[in-house]
């Protein structure tokens, strides 16, 4: 089972943003089976817990700048855009891309059986143009003709974001989360063989344990961490790595990297195995 890491509302989880905060009111996705290809239409972004105008907002202008990357699961797809609208004061953005296989729009929450595309429906769900079947809790589309669906916060959204705001959570869950509060053994590159070496990431705090020596650690986009000292061989000095997971083997790479984002070849990669807690 693929898991779900984009929701269409919520333009910062195409991309590898550390912590999204723009948010649309609605989101119409079209699917046109004929092309391949797919649209989502942000509809009203608003920035709920920032102080600022949408478009003034970091989020806003790395994403129009290009920025921040596609997250890895985006990957099979070919021509993908994003752009910016602005009508008015109010802001919208549209995602595109194109896709090969049917099946391959599973990652973003839309299967492909029997011939027909599925989408889970609740309340928040509707279908926009196309014909449609419905079956428990989904809306089925024939693969022959385009179609579409929409997406809208609930009526008491904004009562959701301050509860979140009270307890210090974002919109969505970071992208750190993926490696936060867990516990690694390192191992070499082939992951067979392990070390007594172990790192761990606080949940909520910005510090880490590697060998029972502490530091710090900034989370920041495009899934870049950066240690308060270095984990290879442990010197004092920030330390860039970019962080990649395997989720189906929990495996760790943290590869080191320059402040440009490039690659620093005369540091060490560091493989990590996920360590499971023990009872006792």
């Amino acid at each position: 089972m693929i898991e779900i890491k984009i929701i269409f509302l919520i333009i910062g989880t195409f991309f590898m943003r550390e912590n999204p905060s723009l948010i649309a009111k609605k989101a119409i996705v079209t699917v046109d089976p004929t092309q391949k290809t797919v649209s989502v239409d942000l509809l009203d972004l608003v920035a709920p817990l920032a102080k600022t105008a949408v478009n003034k907002t970091e989020e806003f202008d790395l994403l129009e700048k290009g920025a921040i990357s596609w997250i890895p699961e985006l990957q099979p797809f070919t021509a993908k855009t994003c752009t910016f609208q602005e009508d008015n004061g109010i802001h919208g953005a549209r995602i595109s891309f194109s896709y090969a296989h049917p099946e391959d729009l599973q990652v973003i929450g839309i299967q492909f059986h029997e011939s027909k595309f599925w989408v889970f429906k609740d309340e928040q769900t509707s279908k926009v143009t196309g014909t449609a079947i419905e079956e428990e809790n989904s809306l089925g589309f024939a693969d022959t003709a385009p179609f579409s669906f929409q997406i809208a916060l609930p009526a008491d959204w904004e009562n959701r974001v301050r509860e979140q705001q009270a307890a210090g959570l974002g919109l969505w869950s970071p992208r750190s989360g993926m490696i936060r509060g867990t516990e690694w053994l390192e191992t070499d590159e082939t992951w067979t063989t392990k070390t007594n070496s172990k790192l761990f990431f606080a949940e909520l705090k910005s510090e880490f344990t590697h060998d029972e020596k502490e530091g710090e650690v900034s989370f920041l986009d495009n899934d870049i961490l950066v240690t308060s000292h270095n984990l290879s061989d442990k010197t004092a000095g920030k330390t860039r790595y970019r962080y990649s997971m395997d989720h189906q083997q929990m495996r760790l790479t943290l590869i080191p990297i320059h402040a440009d984002g490039k690659e620093n070849t005369e540091g060490k990669t560091l493989y990590f195995a996920f360590a499971p807690k023990t009872e006792g």
